[in-house]
């Protein structure tokens, strides 16, 4: 008994000194949002890292430009906008009040003034932002940049067509106005909008304007680690299934840094699908995946259904002997799979009658109206 009251009393005196080593967070530390004069704005203070950088900035909301800031004196009651070379303002700022912000914004001559009232938003870590920027990532997340997402002008494309399905592509304005400069203005930084009234579609048009303001967010951070580049395209959209083809490159990194994959949305449920989980233990397993345990587990196909997905597969003398099953979808013609990398990809599609051995009961009901359907 002695001796668990030891361990706890020394527990208890650790996390105590843990606590005290841990400095003390400035109470202007913060995502906060309101206005300077009449105009609104969203800005992120933070202390600087290791190396004496801050990614401190802010953005009005009327035109989403990235405004830097610099700590101008040790008390950290003011900070420099713009750049060294280029000041172009002085934020001031009065004590914290809780949630609450005051100062004043001045002109680099002092001759223009307009008051600072700022309240404190919320900060919710995002997974990307926590990857590449650890303790520096609240001026590079989501949750600085998404109101300026939200207050992005949205553009629809035109409408488009698949199998009598309507759907369009949606564009944020800042973009296309980019894009104006040359090239196709319709391409890229996008995504996509069925256009059905159900509610199971409802909810998918819900998830995947959530995830396009993810994107844009990420898309703000100019620096190496934000999204430099991405899209969302309709592949296949029947009356039961939605494809979906996906891409994000990651800045900084050349093509290592892209990622393509597709996705498959049950239209009538409204829920995202993984094919593999149509397969029984005929067509293979699920083991831990070998990124790590906090990865998905991952499907691996059995010998059998690799001999099928080979007899499908025109081998390049130049290329892989043998078939590769990533990134499966459905379609009309079968499963199709991605197999092999740059100039040796190829799709592969395994007719639906071929695989039914394979399945189990929810593929089985999956399958059945794409095997009855007339060609």
């Amino acid at each position: 008994m002695k001796l668990l009251a030891l361990c706890i009393t020394l527990l208890v005196s650790l996390a105590a000194s843990a606590a005290d080593a841990a400095p003390e967070q400035p109470a202007w530390r913060g995502i906060w949002a309101g206005t300077i004069g009449s105009q609104n704005i969203v800005a992120c203070l933070d202390t600087a890292d290791q190396d004496g950088v801050s990614a401190a900035a802010y953005y009005y909301l009327r035109h989403g430009k990235i405004i830097s800031l610099s700590q101008a004196d040790s008390q950290q009651a003011a900070w420099t906008e713009g750049s060294a070379e280029h000041q172009t303002g002085l934020l001031k700022l009065d004590a914290a009040s809780g949630d609450h912000l005051t100062g004043l914004w001045s002109s680099p001559d002092g001759k223009k003034t307009a008051p600072l009232a700022l309240t404190r938003l919320p900060f919710a870590p995002d997974e990307d932002s926590e990857f590449w920027w650890r303790d520096n990532a609240l001026c590079r997340s989501v949750s600085f940049y998404g109101p300026r997402a939200d207050a992005e002008q949205v553009m629809p494309g035109p409408t488009q067509q698949s199998e009598n399905r309507h759907y369009r592509e949606l564009f944020a304005r800042s973009y296309v106005a980019d894009k104006k400069q040359g090239g196709d203005k319709w391409s890229g930084n996008n995504t996509v909008e069925l256009l059905d009234a159900s509610q199971p579609v409802a909810g998918i048009n819900q998830a995947l304007r959530a995830r396009w303001r993810t994107r844009l967010a990420r898309s703000y951070v100019e620096e190496q680690g934000g999204l430099g580049d991405f899209f969302e395209r309709v592949t296949w959209y029947s009356d039961r299934w939605l494809v979906l083809e996906e891409m994000e490159w990651t800045a900084g990194y050349g093509i290592s840094g892209s990622t393509m994959w597709h996705e498959t949305w049950n239209v009538k449920t409204g829920k995202k699908v993984d094919p593999w989980s149509w397969f029984g233990p005929k067509g293979g397993s699920w083991k831990p995946a070998e990124s790590g345990p906090r990865a998905p587990p991952e499907f691996h196909p059995s010998a059998p259904l690799l001999r099928i997905v080979g007899r499908h597969y025109s081998a390049d003398p130049d290329c892989n002997k043998r078939a590769d099953t990533d990134d499966p979808r459905p379609s009309r013609q079968g499963l199709e799979f991605y197999s092999g990398f740059g100039p040796c990809r190829q799709v592969i599609v395994i007719p639906w009658r071929e695989l039914l051995s394979f399945l189990n009961e929810e593929g089985t009901r999956a399958i059945k109206p794409l095997m009855d359907a007339k060609p």
